[in-house]
C-alpha cells in the first residue's frame, strides 16, 4: 500500500495536483466560500478503534486541521465543530454549520466493521439529495479514490444527523476502515492523512467549480442565526452578554460553549458546553449570570453510546422541552423528551418508549411535535 501511495504521490506531483503545489492552488478560488468542517466524534467518544488501538477521532481531527488549512490557503472562510478533543452532539454540530450560514458542510469519519477484511471508501448524503449535494458527494468519492486507490464502496443515503438537520449541501465520508489492519496502518501516517485532506479540499473546489448552490438551501442560515446574537454571544467559546459599555462575559470555565438560543424574553439563553468528558446543557440569566444544568441524567457515555441534550424554548419563554439523546456517533438511537421550567429547576417527563425522536418543535403554547424514526409526525399536548 505504501508502495502505491509513493507511487501516487510522485504521479500527483507531475499533473501539478500533490500536497503543496502552487500550480494545484493557482487553479482553485475559494474566496467568499463559507465551509464547515466537522471532526467525527471526539472526547469520550473514540468512534471506532482499529487492532492496534488507533482512534478514529484522533484521525478524523487532524484530517479536518489539515484540511481547514487547505481550504483557508485557498481563500475559503472555515468553521469547524471541534478544534480539540472534545465530545460536541451531533445536533449541536449541525445548529453551529446553520448558524455560520456554511455553503457546504463536510464531515470527516473513518469506518469500522466486525470483519478485518472489510474495506474501501464511500460516502454519504442525506436520503433524497438535491443534484447539487449529490454531486458533491460524488466528487468527495472521486477524489478519494483517486488519492488512495482503494475499493470503491460508492456514494450512499442515510439518515444521519449531521446530514438531515444541516441547511445547506452536506456530505459525510468515509475514508478508509480502521478495523482492516493495512488501512489503519494507511490512517496511522501522516503523509496518507495530508493526502486525504487535500482530497477533500479538491473535491469542494472541483463540485463548486462545475456547480453552485441551489437557491434557498443555505439562504436563511445566517438570518435564523443573527436574532440569536442580539443580546448574547459566543466569543472564544465563551458567553458573552451585549451591554452599552463593554460587553461582559458570562462564563469564564474551561468549558467550550456553542448552540446559543436566546428566550423569546430575552433575558436567558440556552448553551451547550462541551469538554473531553461529554456535553451539557445549560440555561443562564442574562442578568446575574445564573446558571442552571438541565444535564441531569448524566453525561458522556452510556455503554457503547453517547449522551447528549437539546433545548426547546416554548413561544413566551416560560418553559423549556429537552431532548436527551443517545447516539452512536452517526445517528440518534433512542430519546426521550422533559418538560422544564425556564430556571431549569423542576422538570417532568413527557415520553417514556426510548425510541427516536427527531426534530422536536413548539406547535403551541402547550403543544409539542416530533418525528419518528420512520417518519411519522407526533402531537401532544403538555400538562
Amino acid at each position: 500500500m505504501k508502495r502505491f501511495l509513493f507511487h501516487l504521490c510522485t504521479l500527483s506531483l507531475i499533473v501539478g495536483l500533490c500536497f503543496g503545489s502552487t500550480a494545484a492552488q493557482q487553479t482553485c478560488n475559494l474566496t467568499g466560500r463559507k465551509i464547515f468542517v466537522d471532526a467525527g466524534h471526539g472526547g469520550s467518544d473514540p468512534g471506532a478503534i482499529g487492532p492496534t488501538g488507533l482512534q478514529e477521532k484522533d484521525v478524523n481531527l487532524d484530517v479536518a486541521l489539515r484540511l481547514r488549512d487547505w481550504l483557508q490557503d485557498l481563500g475559503a472562510s472555515v468553521e469547524m465543530s471541534r478544534t480539540t478533543d472534545i465530545f460536541i452532539p451531533l445536533g449541536t454540530r449541525a445548529d453551529l454549520a446553520n448558524g455560520f450560514g456554511a455553503d457546504r458542510f463536510i464531515s470527516i469519519h473513518n469506518n469500522a466493521f466486525t470483519s478485518p477484511t472489510a474495506n474501501g471508501t464511500e460516502t454519504f448524503t442525506a436520503p433524497n439529495p438535491s443534484a447539487t449535494t449529490r454531486d458533491f458527494g460524488q466528487q468527495t468519492l472521486n477524489y478519494l479514490l483517486w488519492y488512495l486507490g482503494l475499493r470503491n464502496r460508492g456514494l450512499k443515503t442515510a439518515n444521519f444527523t449531521v446530514l438531515i438537520r444541516t441547511t445547506m449541501p452536506a456530505v459525510l465520508s468515509e475514508s478508509a476502515f480502521i478495523t482492516n489492519p493495512a488501512e489503519e496502518a494507511l490512517l496511522a501516517d501522516p503523509a496518507a492523512r495530508a493526502w486525504i485532506a487535500e482530497a477533500h479540499a479538491y473535491a469542494i473546489c472541483q463540485h463548486l467549480g462545475a456547480s453552485t448552490a441551489t437557491p434557498g438551501e443555505s439562504a436563511t442560515a445566517a438570518d435564523a442565526a443573527s436574532s440569536h446574537r442580539r443580546a448574547a454571544y459566543i466569543k472564544d467559546g465563551q458567553v458573552w452578554v451585549a451591554s452599552k459599555g463593554a460587553d461582559v462575559v458570562l462564563t469564564s470555565d474551561d468549558l467550550i460553549y456553542s448552540d446559543l438560543k436566546v428566550s423569546p424574553t430575552r433575558d436567558k439563553v440556552l448553551v451547550t458546553g462541551s469538554d473531553f468528558e461529554g456535553s451539557r446543557l445549560f440555561a443562564i440569566d442574562l442578568a446575574t449570570g445564573e446558571r442552571r444544568d438541565l444535564s441531569v441524567f448524566g453525561i458522556g457515555r452510556d455503554g457503547d453510546h453517547n449522551l447528549s441534550y437539546e433545548g426547546f424554548w416554548s413561544p413566551d419563554g416560560r418553559r423549556i422541552i429537552v431532548l436527551f439523546a443517545h447516539d452512536d456517533g452517526h445517528k440518534q438511537t433512542a430519546a426521550d423528551l422533559y418538560l422544564f421550567d425556564d430556571d431549569g429547576n423542576n422538570h417532568v417527563r413527557l415520553t417514556d418508549d426510548g425510541a427516536e425522536k427527531l426534530n422536536p418543535a413548539w406547535t403551541g403554547a402547550a403543544q409539542v411535535t416530533y418525528e419518528t424514526g420512520s417518519g411519522t409526525t407526533i402531537t401532544f399536548d403538555l400538562p
